[in-house]
């Protein structure tokens, strides 16, 4: 029987290459995009049946609710990876209530809900394994950071707590780190600062999104043993 996975944010740059590694190694996979019926369609073409596609957006609590069912359907899944994100750079004092509900809910509210149902579908199969792609901005404060660093913050707390409720049931949970990832949204966070930040980075590079992916596959895989933590990667980033 084939191994199954879910994963949230399919269509991101981390999200791609966790997508390829999942088909490669055989899993079926349920993958979500944000409402984009064009990219579920290049996954058909592309995996074939060892992909499913889905609309989620993280940001609506109507999306998320309608689609517990197709992961009901989908059954109890190996694996549950979300890589989905969105960041606002924005001063504190810009704030208001509706962008904190947002990057509240695609960031730490909509995951937390969802790798629940996932965890408690494992449950009685008696093993599985939990993904989130976090950042290092939930222990590096910048200016312009604050929403997104702090609803990452919130999201590696409730993991650490689902890996204890869940521990007797030999569900194991991990947040990956990332520091800057060559992604679009670096791209969009740095502009035409790109050099001048990678410069500043010790080891002067930015990680790939398949080194990320590896990270994920090597936890789901068993080679890396742990739960309840949080893995940093980067190039220097992280060093405090």
């Amino acid at each position: 029987m084939k191994r199954k996975a879910v994963l949230l944010g399919a269509s991101s740059s981390i999200g791609e290459k966790v997508l390829d590694r999942l088909v490669d190694s055989g899993y079926e996979v349920l993958a979500t995009s944000n409402s984009n019926e064009a990219v579920r369609r290049e996954w058909q073409a592309r995996y074939g049946q060892a992909v499913s596609g889905a609309a989620l957006d993280m940001g609506s609590a109507q999306s998320v609710a309608a689609f517990v069912p197709i992961m009901e359907n989908f059954g109890a899944p190996d694996a549950f990876i979300n890589t989905a994100g969105a960041t606002d750079h924005r001063l504190c004092m810009n704030f208001n209530a509706e962008l904190l509900s947002q990057a509240a809910m695609i960031n730490y509210l909509s995951p937390a809900l969802l790798s629940s149902k996932a965890a408690s579908m494992m449950a009685p199969r008696s093993g599985g394994y939990i993904v989130h792609i976090t950042s290092v901005a939930a222990r590096r404060a910048k200016i312009g950071n604050a929403a997104y660093g702090a609803a990452k913050v919130a999201l590696e707390r409730f993991t650490a707590s689902l890996a204890l409720e869940f521990a007797r049931f030999k569900v194991r949970t991990l947040c990956v780190a990332p520091a800057f990832v060559d992604s679009p949204m670096f791209s969009a966070f740095a502009g035409d600062r790109r050099r001048e930040i990678i410069r500043d980075i010790p080891l002067r590079r930015i990680l790939k999104p398949e080194e990320v992916a590896e990270t994920v596959m090597r936890f789901i895989d068993g080679g890396l043993v742990t739960t309840g933590t949080t893995v940093n990667l980067g190039n220097g980033e992280a060093v405090f």
